[in-house]
C-alpha cells in the first residue's frame, strides 16, 4: 500500500516540480492536498488524511525557511563581495570650447544612471552644474573659474579618462 502511495505521489509531484517551488510554502500546501487525495483513494481514515495534510504544510514551511536562508546567504555574500564596478569613459565633449556658464555635452559610456552618484570635474578641480545625466551622455554647465585642461567624470566606481576642453574667456 505504501509503495503505491509513493509511486502515485512521485508521478503527481512531477506535475508540480517547477524550479524552487519544491521548497516553498505553496508546495507544502500542494503536497498536503496531493497526500490527502492519494490517501483518500487508498481508503484511509479522515484523521490520518488531516494528519498527512499537516505534514505536507510543515514540509512546505520548512522548505520556505530553507529557501529564505539561502536567499539571506546570497544577499550577505553580495554585500561582502562587491561586484566589479566599470570605469567611466569620455569619448568626446561638444563643443570642445565654451565660456563659463555655457552648457556642453559629454558623450561616452558607463556614466551610470543618475548624477547623484557622480560629478563632472573641470580644471582646477571645480564641479560643473549637471543639467542631465544618462549612461552615455551628460549635459553640464561650465563652472565660473574653470580653466582649459582635461575634464573628467567621477562616478561612485572610478574616475574617467581626461578629455581636453578649452575655456574661452
Amino acid at each position: 500500500m505504501l509503495k503505491g502511495i509513493y509511486k502515485t505521489l512521485l508521478s503527481r509531484l512531477n506535475k508540480f516540480a517547477l524550479g524552487r517551488q519544491l521548497l516553498s510554502l505553496k508546495f507544502g500546501m500542494n503536497l498536503g492536498s496531493i497526500l490527502q487525495s492519494i490517501v483518500s483513494e487508498e481508503g484511509m481514515t479522515m484523521q490520518k488524511i488531516t494528519g498527512l495534510k499537516k505534514v505536507g504544510i510543515l514540509i512546505g514551511v520548512l522548505g520556505f525557511l530553507v529557501n529564505l536562508n539561502f536567499f539571506n546567504l546570497a544577499v550577505a555574500q553580495e554585500e561582502s563581495e562587491p561586484a566589479p564596478c566599470p570605469k567611466p569613459h569620455i569619448k568626446l565633449i561638444k563643443p570642445n570650447l565654451a565660456k563659463a556658464g555655457q552648457q556642453i555635452i559629454i558623450r561616452g559610456y558607463r556614466f551610470g544612471p543618475e548624477e547623484k552618484k557622480g560629478e563632472v570635474i573641470f580644471p582646477p578641480g571645480l564641479n560643473g552644474k549637471v543639467i542631465s545625466w544618462r549612461y552615455s551622455r551628460i549635459t553640464v554647465e561650465v563652472p565660473s573659474g574653470a580653466k582649459t585642461g582635461k575634464v573628467v567624470v567621477r562616478t561612485k566606481c572610478a574616475e574617467s579618462n581626461g578629455e581636453f576642453f578649452k575655456v574661452v574667456e
